[in-house]
């Protein structure tokens, strides 16, 4: 995908309190899309049964491990 809009949001600070105001999401116009994610504070390993595209265009398959809070957005190949 080219100059695919993205919104990464990085937490250093595991004890921090963080708090975001005025978000508005809506679906996208791309059904073939997935997102995965971790709500665990330990890492979690996903079996993908499929290949992925991420949002920069690299392919993505096999194993995924997400590490705790984190998710990820794949397209489907």
């Amino acid at each position: 995908m080219k100059d695919a809009p993205s919104a990464p949001f990085t937490q250093s600070e595991t004890t921090a309190a963080t708090a975001t105001n005025n978000i508005e999401l809506s679906t996208a116009d791309q059904p073939d899309g997935e997102i995965f994610y971790n709500a665990s504070g330990s890492a979690r390993e996903v079996e993908l049964s499929q290949s992925y595209e991420d949002l920069d265009g690299h392919a993505v398959s096999g194993p995924l491990t997400l590490e705790p809070y984190e998710s990820v957005i794949l397209i489907r190949q």
